[in-house]
């Protein structure tokens, strides 16, 4: 028999590690983060992006593409000179900038209205858990159902093992040389580089 067990999914697990790290902040609702992004879409002065700014689906997108970012970890300012790299001097440097541009209104937005997003708190709930391990205590966390992590999640897998030294267990489907779990492959090997 276990007891005392808590059942969550991964928005869950940041608000809980959030509590116990200390870290809140008000968290934009889903009407007010579109809003932000379309201010941020506004006011990025866009000219090659413009007619696709204008068609109804750009602001929805734009969110899908913003919280991606942030899912990763990326930084507005990282996230501009990768961009400017990737473009160069050539015919996608426009591009560039302005798809930068849309990020970094967003979050200075975000910022000014004193909001984080979901992803945002997830992640700055983690920079308080680094900061203050012993927060968490040496709860156990059992990670079942997935296939695949994006950086958050494994940041927080991470966190928790290797910071706060509480034991981690992952199911991750995979045998090694199995074609049908050439898919799992690259959550193996990020867990494995990470400590597993």
């Amino acid at each position: 028999a276990v007891f005392g067990v808590g059942v969550l999914r991964f928005d869950r697990l940041f608000r809980e590690i959030a509590r116990r790290a200390g870290y809140a902040a008000p968290v934009a609702s889903d009407v007010q983060r579109e809003l932000i992004v379309e201010e941020a879409v506004r006011g990025a002065r866009l000219e090659l992006l413009a007619e696709s700014a204008g068609q109804p689906g750009f602001v929805h997108a734009a969110v899908r593409f913003v919280a991606e970012v942030e899912r990763s970890m990326v930084e507005p300012a990282r996230f501009t000179q990768g961009l400017r790299a990737w473009a160069g001097d050539g015919p996608r440097q426009r591009y560039a900038d302005e798809v930068a541009a849309i990020y970094r209104g967003y979050r200075a937005r975000l910022e000014a209205a004193g909001l984080v997003d979901a992803e945002l708190f997830a992640w700055r709930a983690l920079d308080a858990l680094r900061a203050a391990p012993d927060g968490w205590g040496q709860t156990p966390l059992f990670v079942y159902g997935f296939d695949d992590f994006d950086p958050l999640q494994l940041d927080a897998l991470d966190a928790i093992a290797n910071r706060c030294g509480a034991d981690v267990t992952v199911s991750l489907p995979y045998e090694a040389g199995r074609t049908a779990f050439r898919a799992v492959a690259t959550a193996h090997q990020e867990l494995l580089a990470r400590g597993a």
